[in-house]
């Protein structure tokens, strides 16, 4: 669609501010990148689901009920303690990172 065939009140965005330059898009693509890294945002349930584990062999590994994981799953505040907990049972580890405009800080757990 070239600008005359546009509708009025239609711009491209490019048009309105100007091209970005090589520096300014690399910057872009670095913070997108970190993004995209940090947007993996799973639920318990989920994690459980990705290892493939049931909650039956999770309560296994944790030495729990059944009850307690679908319990813990279905909570929206677990602590991080449990969190923790969880992620260590299925064979990981849990890292805690802040993030600020100009920096990300790793918070022992």
């Amino acid at each position: 669609m070239t600008k005359e065939q546009a509708p009025i009140g239609y711009r491209k965005f490019r048009d309105i501010v100007g091209g970005i330059g090589p520096d300014r898009r690399a910057r872009i693509d670095a913070i997108k990148a970190r993004a995209q890294a940090d947007a993996v945002a799973l639920s318990l349930k989920e994690l459980r689901r990705r290892r493939n584990l049931t909650q039956q062999e999770l309560a296994e590994r944790l030495a729990r009920a059944r009850s307690s994981i679908s319990a813990m799953e279905a909570a929206n505040d677990n602590l991080l303690s449990t969190v923790r907990h969880v992620v260590e049972g299925m064979g990981g580890h849990l890292e805690l990172v802040a993030v600020f405009e100009d920096e990300r800080i790793s918070i022992q757990t």
